[in-house]
């Protein structure tokens, strides 16, 4: 029993997380506003809609996080739903280093 809640509780509040924000990504999409922002830097907003203004970039992180968050909820392959999100499109950690 306490096995199964370690293991149990962390996958639905992982996939809980990335859930409310695909449907907030989702949101922008659909609406052109955010449903859930908080304070960000100048730089991170500048990255935001960087991704924004690629067209497509956008749209397919948010659908990959979407399926890795229902992976997760639903318990049915977990495994690849944690991959998904993992390996989801980002850019890697050395652009962050940039400034601009």
């Amino acid at each position: 029993m306490k096995n199964s809640l370690l293991t149990t509780a962390p996958r639905i509040l992982l996939g809980l997380i990335f859930l409310v924000g695909a449907i907030d990504g989702f949101s922008f999409i659909f609406t052109g506003s955010h449903l859930i922002h908080p304070p960000t830097s100048d730089k991170g907003l500048a990255f935001e809609a960087g991704l924004k203004a690629a067209g497509f970039f956008w749209p397919l992180m948010k659908t990959v996080e979407m399926v890795g968050s229902l992976c997760l909820l639903t318990n049915k392959v977990p495994v690849l739903g944690l991959a998904w999100l993992y390996f989801r499109p980002s850019l890697p950690s050395s652009y962050s280093s940039i400034s601009y």
